[in-house]
């Protein structure tokens, strides 16, 4: 059986622990509280990022061009003008972070605030969401002919005439995208809930789905209000946020390597997971919203952490 526990620093402050009766033949996926950030009143996340060691956040708005960074201190963060709204960003070495405007253009953005300018990597210019992997840039596009969205790959150092358009999707308002090692992840909001594994060649490596959910969305007040968020890889495996929209209520869903399912988790809270680090650092970062929207770092492991 498994469970996920949520630990605040130095105390259990929301604990979820497994019934006496468990029988731990599944690995279990431990989340450990250690820091959060307050967003200023009434900020819209777009999207956000973690620095490779951990210490730094990156957040963007779905309303405007500016950045926010965030140190390990929860004091202020610092403000970064940007040229054009962010589909998405990444941190690049220490002092720079690389953002990909809505129009399909790459830029990099110095920690001090100076820009400097890029290429376009997209000829499309309606960038919905965008993700920088290790091999390169994803990307999905507004909606197309039929209401459909595109799915692109932008390899590292390449421009806008060496993209290629990998997958024709339904509905681009209802995708979200990450990604796992050179991969991109494409997680469909309604249900079946489904997570696509899809490699720069456009192969889909694996299709994922949330298991034995019945029973909990059946018990919900409002079955439909139930959406998927963001995936996301955590060492080997994957995890996934059911969320009811009509509640604090989350369904905690978590994949083996090969993306078969091992067991989902019900709990009250509001949030959320937005981005994940790498590995050495083992720190995934979640929208958490109580009076007021912050972003919170949680240290994860897969029990017993020795052998993970």
């Amino acid at each position: 059986m498994f469970a996920v526990g949520i630990v605040a620093p130095a105390a259990a402050a929301h604990a979820l622990d497994p019934p006496a009766s468990a029988i731990w033949e599944q690995p279990t996926l431990e989340l450990v509280e250690t820091r959060a950030h307050r967003l200023p009143p009434g900020y819209a996340l777009g999207g956000a990022a973690i620095s490779a060691d951990g210490n730094r956040l990156l957040a963007w708005s779905v309303n405007g061009a500016e950045l926010l960074v965030y140190d390990q201190a929860p004091d202020s963060p610092r403000r970064l003008p940007g040229t054009h709204r962010a589909a998405g960003a990444a941190f690049g070495d220490s002092s720079s972070i690389a953002v990909l405007n809505i129009n399909g253009a790459l830029s990099t953005l110095a920690l001090d605030g100076s820009v400097a300018s890029g290429g376009r990597v997209f000829r499309a210019s309606d960038i919905r969401s965008a993700v920088g992997g290790v091999n390169g840039w994803w990307a999905l596009t507004g909606a197309v002919a039929g209401n459909s969205t595109e799915l692109h790959f932008a390899p590292a150092g390449g421009t806008s005439d060496s993209t290629r358009v990998l997958l024709l999707l339904p509905r681009p308002e209802r995708r979200f995208l990450a990604t796992a090692e050179s991969d991109a992840l494409v997680t469909l909001r309604d249900p079946p809930h489904t997570v696509w594994r899809i490699a720069a060649d456009g192969r889909v490596i694996a299709s994922m789905q949330p298991d034995r959910l019945s029973t909990v969305l059946s018990e919900s007040e409002h079955p439909s209000s139930w959406k998927a968020l963001s995936a996301f890889p955590l060492g080997a495996g994957f995890v996934q946020i059911l969320a009811d929209v009509s509640s604090d209520g989350r369904v905690i869903v978590t994949y083996g390597a090969r993306g078969e399912p091992l067991a989902h988790r019900h709990l009250e809270a509001p949030f959320g997971f937005v981005a994940v680090g790498s590995v050495p650092s083992r720190t995934v970062v979640a929208l958490r919203t109580l009076e007021h929207g912050e972003l919170v770092v949680y240290s994860w492991c897969w029990l017993p952490c020795e052998s993970s």
